[in-house]
């Protein structure tokens, strides 16, 4: 595909979507519709959290926002374990195989892409590709999983890139129980 095609793909994309705000996340990201949101308490080893998800299934793939607070990633050293942790959990639940990882950095803040391969429900080939973040106490994943094709479109990329965190967005105020362990 040309370079001018490429661009117009994306251009295209980017118009469909719609910005969707999630004040309470602190996050802006543009999709093609409204996700639905589901939120679930979960237990660590730190401490009882909260995991925010939206999703929007479109067909042949899903876009998602995940977000949750952890205490104590104040530190690189506790946000790569983090963000392997998070990374190893998607593998294990999906029952993907990593294909690609490397740094994503949004704005100023640092995070991790990865991407995945994955056996769909109706079978077949499917990937997943995955941005994570760790901004203020607060982990935010982005993600795009189902037929390969779908998920290395323009929209999807469109999607991926759209992200946004909000700058004003006030650190969260999670505390740790004083157990030991990142995720």
């Amino acid at each position: 595909m040309s370079i001018c095609c490429t661009v117009l793909a994306l251009t295209l994309a980017l118009q469909i979507a719609k910005p969707f705000v999630s004040a309470e996340g602190g996050f802006e990201v543009k999709l093609p519709g409204i996700p639905s949101e589901q939120v679930q308490k979960h237990e660590t080893p730190k401490g009882p959290i909260e995991i925010h998800t939206f999703l929007l299934p479109r067909g042949t793939h899903t876009y998602a926002i995940v977000y949750n607070d952890l205490p104590d990633l104040n530190s690189q050293k506790a946000i790569d374990e983090m963000f392997a942790g998070v990374m190893d959990g998607i593998l294990r639940s999906t029952k993907g195989k990593l294909i690609s990882q490397k740094a994503a950095k949004l704005g100023t803040v640092l995070g991790r892409h990865f991407d995945y391969s994955v056996t769909l429900p109706a079978g077949g080939a499917g990937l997943g590709r995955v941005r994570m973040y760790a901004d203020k106490g607060r982990v935010f994943q982005v993600f795009v999983i189902g037929e390969i094709k779908a998920v290395k479109s323009a929209a999807s990329t469109a999607f991926l890139d759209s992200f946004k965190i909000d700058p004003t967005r006030k650190a969260s105020a999670v505390k740790g129980n004083g157990k030991s362990g990142v995720n």
